[in-house]
């Protein structure tokens, strides 16, 4: 049960660990995903909707397999285009395991988190850019108010936000167990074993008749096979038909 209830933690550690980058049209998204991965993997433009598709880039940060994915920016009054480039953004937002929002911090603070109700804070790191264009006691008004403050251009402030992702990843995809699933048939074949165990077992307690209870055993154990190797030639035999053209 502890194993099944990793919520795929273990999938994502071995294909990847998704991080949206979600903001406001020239917030700097695609600036520091370029800062991120040290080239120019996104069109940076003073023109606003520049980016109209996911960019989807794979890093490994820290030993962590990361997916940063720069999204389009969110705003009213766009075209067609842009509209499915804003709800694949926020699809990309919900389906995320870590979120980087990026604000302005030029514009109004209530103003610009207005238009992100959609995201789940709690699963968010609000990074303020371009302090390098605020006063100096505007800058210190923003930072002694707790908030992360960067300037993409001038690369300031970027060692913190990293600290912050890679303290994120480390509370939320470090584990003590000795087993994490990695595969998504690893984890079907564990939900079916529990299946069968729990059936074994009455509301009242109680086994089941034993001779049931112990088909139910033999159920279970076989999808834990799965998983060790351990499987008759029969189950290979129908593994090859079912998966493979093989002639007479």
């Amino acid at each position: 049960e502890k194993h099944v209830q990793h919520d795929f933690r273990g999938e994502r550690i071995r294909d990847g660990i998704h991080i949206a980058i979600i903001g406001e049209p020239n917030a700097g998204k695609s600036s520091l995903l370029n800062s991120i991965t040290k080239r120019d993997v996104a069109i940076v433009a003073p023109e606003p909707g520049t980016t109209r598709d996911i960019i989807e880039v794979f890093i490994s940060l820290d030993g962590y397999p990361v997916l940063f994915f720069d999204t389009a920016g969110i705003r009213e009054g766009f075209n067609k285009i842009e509209a499915e480039g804003i709800k694949r953004a926020k699809k990309k937002a919900h389906d995320a395991d870590l979120i980087v929002l990026v604000i302005d911090c030029c514009k109004g603070v209530k103003q610009s988190l207005s238009r992100f109700d959609f995201i789940d804070l709690k699963n968010t790191i609000v990074i303020w850019n371009k302090i390098d264009l605020l006063s100096e006691s505007d800058k210190d008004f923003l930072l002694n108010k707790g908030r992360l403050g960067v300037s993409i251009l001038k690369n300031e402030g970027l060692e913190e936000l990293f600290f912050c992702i890679k303290s994120k990843l480390e509370a939320e995809f470090t584990t003590s167990d000795a087993i994490t699933i990695t595969r998504a048939r690893h984890r079907d074949s564990l939900k079916k074993s529990l299946f069968c165990l729990r059936r074994m077992w009455q509301d009242s307690g109680e086994l089941i008749d034993i001779e049931l209870a112990a088909e139910e055993m033999r159920f279970a154990s076989y999808e834990l096979g799965r998983i060790t190797g351990q499987v008759d030639v029969e189950d290979i035999l129908d593994k090859i038909f079912a998966d493979f053209c093989i002639g007479k």
